[in-house]
């Protein structure tokens, strides 16, 4: 029991280094793209929902807002009873980025169906979900949230790349390895 936080930081750690390098590729941070991901999905939404849908805090928020307006990929918009509150587009520009970078991910997709199987896929799946709301922490990973539930990209896909890619290290043995 006192491994399971270490093995589940490890773990996403590795996932999302894996998602990391392709996102820097289309100048995206992990938050951004959890950002962009939630507008692409639900259309115009407010700061608060984005802030739960993403799991960012507000100071995380503004800064990525900020940012993403600066790049021209969502608009922000008040509303006329209440200038505090602010609801988010995707521009069109921040549309294509979304389909664009869903589009790369694909082939990290493939690989981990290839290299877990579907039937430990939806096992792994439902043992979170469980493991989840045990815990009182409500897990929708429906389309309309971000998936980044896939180990390192695959040797035909780096190849494809043309870059190095990081594999995880396991500090402890000193080998290289998922």
């Amino acid at each position: 029991m006192r491994l399971l936080p270490v093995l589940l930081q490890r773990t996403s750690e590795a996932v999302l280094a894996c998602f990391r390098t392709q996102l820097a590729d289309h100048g995206l941070s992990a938050a951004q793209y959890r950002v962009l991901s939630v507008l692409f999905n639900s259309g115009e939404t407010g700061a608060a929902e984005i802030m739960r849908r993403a799991f960012l805090l507000g100071p995380s928020l503004s800064r990525i807002v900020r940012d993403l307006q600066h790049r021209r990929l969502i608009v922000r918009h008040g509303t006329a009873d209440d200038a505090r509150r602010s609801f988010y587009v995707l521009t069109r520009d921040g549309s294509k980025l979304v389909e664009t970078v869903q589009f790369s991910f694909e082939p990290v997709f493939e690989a981990v169906e290839q290299m877990l199987g579907m039937t430990t896929i939806a096992q792994l799946n439902a043992t979170l979900r469980r493991a989840g709301k045990g815990l009182g922490v409500e897990i929708d990973m429906s389309r309309d949230q971000l998936n980044l539930s896939a180990p390192c990209i695959s040797e035909r896909h780096r190849r494809a790349r043309r870059k190095p890619a990081t594999v995880p290290r396991d500090r402890s043995s000193g080998v290289s390895g998922g």
